[in-house]
């Protein structure tokens, strides 16, 4: 059994895909609002979800054997869209 030093490297490798997955689903519901867009890009017209990062966890017992968490996550995304001249690409982090 492969011994772990935190529990964000046990979610890296035993949930990669399932995160990616979701957190790509949410960025898709919220293309169209401003949380991926920039001052030199309001207009995204597609994004490319390139890695997550976990930056940490947060727990709380709930009884019963229940225990709930929360990551935090960085994403690394690059948009594209019509920018204020012609259509462009950008790279950025979001929360």
């Amino acid at each position: 059994m492969k011994t772990y030093k935190s529990f964000e490297e046990y979610m890296y490798d035993n949930f990669y895909d399932l995160i990616f997955n979701k957190v790509k689903s949410f960025l898709f519901q919220k293309k169209n609002t401003s949380f991926l867009s920039s001052i030199n890009m309001p207009d995204v017209s597609c994004f490319d979800m390139e890695d997550f990062h976990i930056e940490g966890a947060t727990f709380n017992s709930k009884g019963n054997n229940i225990l709930d968490f929360r990551l935090t996550l960085t994403v690394d995304v690059s948009i594209f869209g019509k920018s204020r001249y012609d259509y462009d690409s950008e790279s950025k982090s979001v929360w």
